[in-house]
């Protein structure tokens, strides 16, 4: 079973284990993306860092071949604690989150989700 949120991801110990791809979790720049009406290309609707503009060039090539898609994709090399968090293959954390915090795209993400239920079971 696929899941596109990484909280329900989180509830399913079948998810638990070494990276093994993405398998789901966030997918801005990964399974979707936003055009603006400027041709704009986003990853997400949340996150406006543009990958470049499709009047300029092709969508497709854009997809393939961008610096910012290509980096939201190589989950290995989030910042700790996502790059060895044991459901980095379904979760990935928020992107849009991450880059607002740190100003990279590949940081951590600071609500993390498994941080916040480990945080509540432990009070």
């Amino acid at each position: 079973m696929h899941y596109s949120s990484p909280l329900i991801a989180l509830l399913d110990r079948r998810k638990r284990g070494e990276f093994k791809g993405i398998k789901g979790g966030c997918t801005a720049g990964v399974g979707a993306c936003v055009i603006s009406s400027s041709g704009e290309l986003y990853p997400c609707p949340f996150f406006r860092l543009s990958a470049g503009n499709v009047f300029d060039i092709p969508l497709k090539k854009l997809w393939l071949n961008s610096d910012l898609f290509n980096r939201l994709r190589d989950r290995e090399k989030f910042h700790e604690p996502c790059s060895s968090c044991e459901y980095l293959s379904h979760c990935g954390g928020c992107r849009s989150r991450a880059f607002r915090n740190s100003g990279n795209v590949q940081g951590k993400d600071p609500v993390c989700y498994r941080n916040q239920i480990c945080n509540i079971k432990s009070k």
